[in-house]
């Protein structure tokens, strides 16, 4: 089978989801193009100022193609994030040494990550098979005493035939932005187009 590589993805996403800008020089232009109405009490400059420290979040961690929810009206705040990742794909990586790698980790307790509520599952994709999990996060910052609670859903995607993995990752500190995450994102990720080229 001739190997073939990702060159591009459309995320087709659903109602209240908005593509992150990560190519712009600046935020600003793309903040201001969001169709998204506010709340008469939105301090909506303080609110610009944390979607480019978002922003600028996701561009720190190279993160390829990203997208976050807001409601509309918005009331100031980001419902969610979805970052798209692409990864070297090694000779060795299988859905099922993934999914053990996960496994291995679902009880994971460190100063800066504590995992609860782990469920894993595969699934298939038009372009080849995942495997998925959702868990919740209890992230401490170092240096900071206060901790955040995340819940996340994370796929790792395999490609029939590409030279690189597709890791994507739902993040949202706002329990009850997902009804079911592990359904919810399940549909987005079917969603995901890949455009493939020989490699």
């Amino acid at each position: 089978m001739t190997a073939s590589e990702i060159v591009g993805v459309r995320l087709n996403l659903p109602e209240d989801w908005y593509d992150v800008d990560l190519e712009a020089e600046s935020p600003a232009e793309w903040i201001a193009s969001l169709p998204v109405k506010f709340d008469g009490s939105v301090d909506q400059e303080l609110f610009a100022g944390l979607m480019a420290s978002l922003r600028e979040a996701m561009l720190v961690d190279e993160v390829d193609v990203a997208a976050i929810q807001l409601k509309s009206p918005n009331r100031g705040n980001v419902g969610a994030a979805l970052l798209f990742e692409l990864l070297n794909r090694g000779p060795h990586d299988t859905p099922e040494s993934f999914l053990e790698f996960a496994e291995s980790h679902k009880d994971l307790r460190t100063p800066e990550l504590d995992i609860s509520s782990f469920v894993s599952w595969t699934g298939e994709h038009p372009s080849g098979p995942y495997v998925a999990f959702t868990y919740l996060a209890l992230v401490t910052t170092p240096g900071r005493e206060e901790s955040a609670l995340e819940e996340r859903a994370v796929y790792t995607l395999f490609p029939k035939s590409a030279t690189q993995l597709v890791q994507i990752t739902f993040r949202t500190a706002r329990l009850g932005v997902f009804d079911d995450i592990a359904e919810e994102t399940s549909t987005m990720v079917g969603n995901i187009e890949l455009d493939l080229e020989p490699a």
